[in-house]
């Protein structure tokens, strides 16, 4: 499927590197370097976003298969303090929903001040009973 060149025994589903990138972090990297790096307007890079959910969404439920403890995978920050929830709440409310659903802490900061985003409304209820406040900083 996503990953044709691999056996699926082959893939560490836990994998965290030394800048405590995860693999379902690095889903969003292509995204993120067509938004960034690229200059792509929305209309292109909006395009992505489906092949970014189903990317995350099959390495999730292969982590899940795996016996891996998905749930502590995802919430854990990369060295700048990015995290999955924060990438998804910019570009995925699908898999922002999904986190949100889950045991997961969401609450991070990055080194540059960044905060998960309010930009989709229908999550920010969700957002705020996990203890993110729109408002910290703006």
């Amino acid at each position: 499927m996503f990953f044709q060149i691999f056996e699926k025994e082959q893939i560490d589903y836990g994998f965290v590197g030394p800048n405590g990138f995860t693999l379902y972090r690095a889903c969003f990297e292509r995204l993120l370097n067509a938004i960034g790096t690229l200059k792509k307007p929305e209309a292109e890079w909006s395009l992505l976003v489906p092949k970014t959910e189903d990317c995350f969404f099959w390495l999730l439920e292969q982590g899940t298969k795996n016996n891996f403890d998905m749930d502590n995978i995802l919430q854990i920050p990369t060295s700048g303090g990015d995290t999955c929830f924060r990438c998804a709440t910019i570009y995925s409310p699908k898999i922002a929903k999904y986190i949100l659903s889950r045991r997961i802490m969401i609450n991070s900061i990055t080194t540059d001040m960044l905060v998960p985003s309010f930009r989709y409304p229908e999550l920010a209820k969700g957002m705020m009973d996990k203890g993110i406040n729109p408002n910290v900083i703006g």
